[in-house]
């Protein structure tokens, strides 16, 4: 609501970037949201890097332990205690998908990510990699982000 709020309020488009993966894809895209006449905004994406991978299933299965893992909505990361890791790594680190069993995913949103959109809807540019994307353009560090 903040950024479609302040393309509204200034009239220019905003950018950013976000994480939107497959199973076996992980995919880096951009949005721009774009103000028109009216009212409207226009939302337009594109993928800026597709980097294929093991194939990750955290959703499907049919029976559910109760277990739950925070994912940012925006970058993918789950959190662990208070370290936020790659969902490979996290998979690696943690039995999440034993014999079957669903883990029940809740999305919420990490620190770095947050100070990003907060830049983002105060109208500066935010600083180092966009969420998700480490510097490297891999997979990122083996150990926590922030």
């Amino acid at each position: 609501r903040a950024l479609r709020a302040r393309i509204t309020d200034t009239g220019r488009p905003v950018t950013f970037p976000y994480r939107c993966d497959a199973p076996a894809l992980r995919r880096w895209m951009m949005m721009e949201m774009r103000p028109l006449p009216g009212g409207v905004t226009l939302f337009r994406t594109w993928p800026t890097a597709v980097e294929p991978r093991r194939s990750v299933q955290v959703h499907g299965r049919k029976k559910s332990d109760g277990r739950k893992a925070l994912m940012c909505g925006w970058c993918k990361r789950v959190a662990l205690g208070s370290a936020w890791y790659e969902i490979e790594d996290t998979l690696a680190r943690e039995p999440l998908l034993d014999h079957g069993v669903s883990l029940r995913v809740s999305h919420g949103i990490c620190s770095r990510c947050t100070e990003h959109l907060d830049l983002l809807t105060q109208g500066a540019p935010p600083e180092g990699p966009p969420p998700g994307r480490a510097v490297d353009g891999g997979r990122g560090p083996a150990g926590p982000v922030s």
